[in-house]
Formats: structure tokens, sequence, C-alpha cells
């Protein structure tokens, strides 16, 4: 399903969608509880963000975590969708200039 909210509304309290983001891109595989630990916030608020983030299309849902003695639904990975979206690296010294083109995290697709 495509995103179907405006731009403005993917912005709208975005420090903590950034915040998700940075996270996921430094360790990927976090799931909603630990992001909610670490962003002290609710697993209720993270869950909101993560959801629209993944209809957005910048997060894919990866494998459950399977944790033993543990009750409840499984925790679920989530993970940058590399084709989410793309970065561009400009790079100007004296002599030399260069450009990249990476996905979403970070690996190279054009140079």
């Amino acid at each position: 399903m495509a995103y179907s909210g405006g731009s403005k509304d993917l912005l709208r309290g975005g420090v903590n969608r950034a915040r998700i983001l940075d996270l996921l891109s430094r360790e990927p595989g976090l799931d909603r509880t630990t992001l909610a630990v670490r962003m002290a916030l609710t697993v209720a608020a993270v869950s909101r963000i993560v959801s629209e983030l993944i209809e957005a299309g910048l997060v894919v849902e990866g494998a459950a975590i399977a944790k033993k003695g543990v009750r409840g639904p499984r925790r679920t990975q989530l993970k940058l969708n590399p084709s989410g979206g793309r970065l561009v690296g400009i790079s100007i010294l004296p002599f030399n200039a260069s450009v990249q083109l990476s996905d979403l995290c970070g690996d190279e697709v054009v140079r």
C-alpha cells in the first residue's frame, strides 16, 4: 500500500521519526519495544511512528525474534528499506570532485 499522507504529515513530529531512522541505520534489527526503551517513549507511540514509516516505504519488517520464556507476541525486527530512498554525497576538493549515489542503507548505487 502506498503512503497516502502528504510530506507535511510525514514531517510532523519529525524529531522522533528521525531518531527512529537514525537508530535503525546504526543498529538494524531493533524491535519496537527496544526502540521505545531507548527513546523513552511508549511502545504505542513508537508503533504508530513505525507504522507510518512502513507505509511511507522507509522501514520494513524482518524476521520475528524468538525469546525463550517471554510471553506475548513475538517481537519483529525492523530495518531501513534500501529502496525506500536515495542519498547523494558530494565531495568538492581543490583538484577533485566526486558524487556518489547510495541507497537508504548507505550502500553505493552509483559513483
